[in-house]
């Protein structure tokens, strides 16, 4: 098996949490909460091998990790075991380039715990699910997380598409066919920044007609509303090179109010609203596929920080949860030619422009 350092940050959280046997919590600025942590009664994956889906059970029993696959125990592991290599699975991600493998040992290590497949099934928004015992109701929970790394690059919240993410707008005013070949031209490193500039010192003014896929625009609506216009207000500022962070948009939206909400010292539509957009993406709803409103990682996230510490996320601390992507994310400016987009283009009697819709994490 190979796979890059996201990638193997998924069977390096499966080890630690039945090593430790706790899911400890974060905090908004990502470090772990002072709070008690959760206790890990068990935990589950499905691993898709040879084009079927295999479902993978681990129960923390005494001092032995059980194993259960399809409904039968395959073998009882002492937990000591798992613990042994999570200092040395941590080392080796870290030290990676690429897509690599593991060594001798961590990869015989896998084969005895039955880790067949270094992701889990794609089709799943949830890489892992936690079987918790939540100190707060004295109940157990079963939660679906989705694992984010920071041993690698920065995890993406919304990818970018050319079909779904594309968001047009129309450019009002005069523009010549010679203008809009000159502005075209433009080929600089951030090329669509400069040429909304050269826009703007025409004189032409930009208005949000609609995001152009269908799937996308049915989710988005599903959620609010408004919240189509709310993120063509922030691709606006994004791409005019004002601001990318999530939080700093909501300020300025709150200062613009480009919707002209009721704004009083006490709440903020705009956070509210970006707020829901964050957590629905984060726990379900993706660009190309058509969402009902449901879950699939019902539990949150899992984020593996850059010295191997676990903390979660999750909706049994619905505003935490919240407040921790609001602050964590930004908008990005994805390939203007593979997503086709920052271009100015005539559809019959009009000009527009599309902008392009892409969500990262900082970190």
């Amino acid at each position: 098996m190979k796979g890059n350092k996201g990638e193997w940050s998924e069977p390096y959280v499966l080890i630690k949490l039945l090593a430790d046997g706790e899911l400890k919590q974060g905090t908004i600025d990502q470090s772990v909460s002072c709070e008690a942590p959760y206790n890990v009664v068990g935990l589950s994956r499905h691993e898709k091998v040879d084009k079927q889906i295999i479902s993978k059970l681990y129960e923390r029993v005494g001092d032995n990790i059980s194993i259960i696959c399809n409904d039968e125990l395959i073998s009882n592991i002492p937990i000591e075991k798992f613990s042994k290599h999570v200092s040395t699975f941590f080392e080796e991600i870290s030290s990676m380039s690429g897509s690599c493998s593991l060594s001798d040992s961590l990869a015989n290590f896998l084969k005895i715990i039955s880790v067949e497949s270094v992701k889990a099934d794609s089709k799943r928004k949830a890489d892992i699910e936690v079987l918790i015992h939540d100190h707060y109701t004295s109940t157990n929970q079963n939660l679906g997380f989705s694992v984010k790394s920071q041993l690698g690059s920065p995890s993406s919240l919304v990818n970018a598409s050319q079909k779904n993410t594309n968001f047009r707008y129309r450019i009002n005013g005069n523009i010549s066919a010679e203008q809009i070949a000159t502005i075209n031209s433009i080929k600089t490193r951030r090329k669509v920044k400069d040429r909304i500039e050269k826009l703007e010192e025409i004189g032409a003014k930009l208005e949000f007609e609609s995001a152009l896929g269908d799937v996308y625009t049915d989710n988005l609506l599903l959620i609010d509303r408004d919240i189509a216009k709310i993120l063509s207000e922030c691709l606006l500022h994004h791409y005019s090179g004002i601001n990318s962070s999530m939080k700093v948009m909501c300020d300025i939206l709150d200062k613009e109010n480009p919707l002209g909400y009721p704004l009083r010292k006490c709440n903020s539509f705009y956070e509210f609203k970006l707020k829901r957009y964050l957590s629905e993406s984060a726990l379900g709803m993706i660009p190309a596929s058509e969402w009902s409103g449901k879950h699939h990682a019902t539990g949150g996230y899992i984020v593996v920080k850059s010295d191997g510490e676990l903390i979660s996320y999750h909706l049994l601390r619905k505003n935490l949860f919240e407040d921790y992507l609001l602050n964590n994310t930004k908008f990005e400016s994805p390939s203007t030619s593979r997503h086709d987009y920052g271009k100015i283009y005539k559809d019959n009697d009009n000009v527009f422009i599309n902008l392009n819709l892409q969500i990262r994490f900082t970190q």
